[in-house]
């Protein structure tokens, strides 16, 4: 298995460690991180929510090079900026607003809502031809 953090155990994140679709793909949700003290110890499939406080070092602790950014927008590029400086490379990002310089990491955005109006174009009707 491919050993990955996410960032975000709460609203959007917890579905994503449920889920047993990324597990049968080879992957492995590794560490997930919040800073909502609400949501920091709470336990989804034997892993348990951490503070984002300690992102870098359990990133350096255990040469995690991927991770998956679910948390709301707006705090999505803090998290993402946190990401690249520990070493992360790969970075998959659900709020589809995360911006990397760095040559070395690949961002691979994820939008449920762009995803959905492109695949709504085939349920419009269409216009009749000649």
């Amino acid at each position: 298995m491919r050993p990955s953090p996410l960032g975000g155990g709460g609203r959007v994140g917890r579905p994503t460690l449920a889920s047993e679709q990324l597990a049968r793909a080879g992957y492995e949700i590794e560490a997930a991180f919040d800073a909502d003290p609400r949501q920091i110890g709470h336990t989804v499939r034997g892993l348990t929510v951490e503070s984002v406080d300690g992102l870098e070092d359990a990133l350096a602790a255990s040469g995690i090079a991927a991770a998956i950014i679910a948390v709301p927008p707006r705090y999505a590029q803090s998290v993402a900026d946190r990401l690249v400086a520990a070493g992360v490379r790969t970075i998959v990002d659900y709020t589809g607003t995360v911006e990397v310089e760095a040559e070395r990491v690949r961002v691979v955005h994820v939008d449920a809502i762009r995803a959905f109006q492109s695949s709504a174009y085939a349920l419009a009707p269409q216009a009749a031809g000649p």
